[in-house]
């Protein structure tokens, strides 16, 4: 089974605008200084002109890791029938550029159901390509696929370091998947300890909440791992 971590959208919009002069206008005999003509002619900055930077800076988060795997515990709280709340232990596993998976240590037929409720997503330097990118605000993005699907738009909150604090995922079915990440300093990267979030789609309603401990950085991965 294959796992993303992901993350939740942040509501706020912020409207940018420039600060003029406050006596500008008081002395008509001085011609206004350069500085202060290019003030007043100047654009505001608009939110799609700051999305270019945002995406870099979250591209570039961990740009030394090329692969890490670690333990994850994952706590199921199923809403609807048959109202289970199974706990899955397994490793995850990840791989530069875009390559990540799960493998749980038992339980095949829950990591199963596991796999249909919880959402993928691509990393950010492959976004402009895969959908079509606006800002919201200056930390909340939205994803349209490009391509038509079961999903119509995803959220994005970024961090103030540029990681991923939440992702929204809108079904076209009317059901979303909100989800939440919590992150710490592991051997000098910025990794996800905790996640937790919730599922309301018509088939399924429930709470999820996952753990990841004992990372290895930069290890070997086979391929064999990424193809199940």
């Amino acid at each position: 089974m294959r796992l993303r971590t992901l993350p939740g959208a942040l509501a706020a919009g912020l409207v940018l605008c420039l600060t003029y002069p406050a006596h500008a206008a008081e002395a008509p005999s001085a011609p206004p200084s350069p500085s202060v003509q290019a003030t007043a002619t100047a654009e505001p900055v608009t939110n799609q002109e700051m999305l270019p930077a945002l995406l870099a800076k979250m591209s570039a988060v961990n740009s030394g890791l090329r692969t890490y795997e670690a333990s994850i515990t994952v706590q199921v709280t199923m809403h609807t029938f048959p109202y289970l709340n199974p706990t899955l232990t397994g490793h995850v596993y990840w791989s530069r550029p875009d390559r990540s998976a799960v493998v749980f240590d038992t339980l095949p037929v829950l990591a199963n159901q596991f796999k249909k409720v919880y959402p993928r997503v691509e990393a950010p330097s492959q976004w402009t390509a895969l959908y079509v990118v606006s800002l919201i605000s200056p930390d909340h993005v939205r994803l349209v696929p490009r391509k038509h699907g079961r999903i119509d738009h995803l959220d994005v909150a970024a961090n103030p370091d540029g990681t991923v604090a939440s992702m929204h995922w809108y079904y076209n079915d009317g059901g979303d998947v909100e989800l939440h990440q919590t992150f710490a300093l592991v051997s000098g990267r910025l990794l996800v300890t905790a996640q937790h979030g919730t599922v309301d789609l018509p088939s399924y309603k429930g709470v999820i909440q996952a753990a990841f401990s004992g990372y290895k950085i930069n290890v070997k991965i086979p391929d064999t791992v990424f193809a199940s």
